[in-house]
């Protein structure tokens, strides 16, 4: 039996150019989309004084729950994963096929009385609401009752807490109200249905409550608005995948501008981000600017200006003790079998009994870099032992590896 042991074995890289050739910040005070042109998808963006966080679905990749930060919704960084290693299920392990296509979906995050919390549901199990005093962790999780689909955290202004859910295939909104310390549900109630929508995000603002959804059927977004939680409701079409993006929300500036937030389907690169002003008209929301309403722009001056390009990284000399938080494994990663210690300056992986790719601990991946890109690595192969797989490529709907194969007469250590 094979045993392919990772997308990228061990490296010590040096890259005379960035392998992103994307660069959303044009360094004239404006931007081109998308500001992430990258697998960043189901986004939920939040403001916390002069600071931007968001967060993302992760699937069944470990560390999950990816948070980037930014100054000015155009250069993010990595700067935590809320999930250390997932957990509560077998199949994160890679046992029984795995949990591809599963795992932890869209998150809502939020910032109240000086702690963030965040909402996920892990496809099949209880929804969990994660907490923390600060971005960076640790996080801590109690799970409710029940399994919430793409659960829209939102705090009122009188503390109350609420997650909204509703999953495309039936389009039914219905509101859990929460108890005091977000951790468990204290009644539940049907305000709104709406065909087909999903990825609720919930806002209120000048005395109206906005309910933004994702119509998946159709690629495309609805935003409604109500004086109450409880309705009633009305409904109009925003944008769709044509005209910028099918699932996303609002953000609120310092200035009390608002620009909107928004994932659309790119194909192999998966679904990146786009960012867009925001302009109201009649209390509605509408993406892009008056002269062309519900249209995000291609190109448009910086939201803030004034702060340095920054993007997530791509390169890693595994000089360091931790792995870069560009990093994650496909599933949990068998840590007997990995080390950044056995060899400085090289990431070691062992070989691990697989049949193929799809169920090889341990993969190490990290996201593919839109229009275009190119990936760098340098391999030690005197280790390998005839059977042996390993290798680069890329891994997705459709893969490919560049791999090398042991045969007679190589050494067992692998490095």
């Amino acid at each position: 039996m094979l045993r392919p042991v990772a997308v990228a074995l061990a490296a010590s890289l040096s890259l005379a150019a960035p392998a992103q050739v994307w660069r959303a910040d044009q360094g004239d005070g404006t931007y081109r989309n998308p500001v992430l042109f990258a697998d960043y998808p189901d986004p939920d963006i939040i403001r916390v004084g002069e600071d931007f966080y968001f967060v993302s679905t992760t699937f069944a990749n470990s560390p999950g729950v990816t948070i980037l930060h930014s100054k000015d919704l155009v250069n993010w960084r990595i700067v935590s994963h809320v999930v250390d290693r997932l957990d509560g299920d077998p199949r994160y392990e890679l046992k029984d096929g795995g949990d591809y296509r599963h795992g932890f979906y869209a998150a809502s995050l939020r910032r109240h009385n000086g702690m963030f919390y965040l909402a996920v549901t892990p496809v099949g199990h209880r929804t969990r609401i994660y907490r923390s005093s600060t971005i960076e962790g640790p996080w801590t999780y109690r799970a409710i009752d029940r399994e919430a689909f793409d659960p829209a955290l939102f705090i009122d202004a009188d503390g109350t807490a609420y997650l909204g859910t509703s999953i495309g295939s039936d389009g039914t909104v219905t509101l859990l109200t929460l108890n005091k310390d977000l951790s468990a549900v204290t009644a539940a109630k049907v305000p709104y249905y709406n065909k087909g929508a999903e990825g609720s995000k919930i806002i209120r603002h000048n005395g109206w409550y906005y309910l933004f959804n994702a119509i998946p059927g159709k690629l495309a977004m609805t935003v409604s608005r109500s004086r109450s939680l409880w309705g009633p409701w009305e409904t109009k079409p925003s944008i769709d995948d044509r005209t910028g993006g099918h699932q996303g929300a609002i953000v609120d500036m310092p200035d009390g501008s608002w620009y909107g937030f928004v994932m659309v389907d790119a194909g192999a690169i998966g679904r990146m981000t786009n960012i867009s002003p925001i302009f109201w008209k009649d209390d509605w929301p509408w993406w892009g600017t008056p002269d062309r309403p519900d249209h995000v722009p291609e190109r448009s001056p910086k939201p803030i200006k004034g702060h340095a390009f920054a993007e997530p990284p791509a390169s890693d000399d595994f000089s360091a003790s931790k792995l870069g938080l560009q990093w994650q494994w496909n599933h949990n990663p068998d840590d007997g079998k990995w080390s950044l210690t056995q060899r400085l300056g090289f990431l070691r992986l062992h070989a691990t009994q697989a049949d193929g790719i799809w169920t090889a601990r341990n993969t190490l991946t990290q996201k593919a870099q839109g229009p275009r890109m190119r990936a760098v690595t340098k391999l030690d192969t005197a280790g390998i032992r005839p059977g042996d797989i390993c290798g680069l490529g890329s891994f997705g709907k459709y893969s490919a590896q560049l791999s090398v194969v042991g045969g007679a007469g190589v050494r067992r250590r692998c490095a």
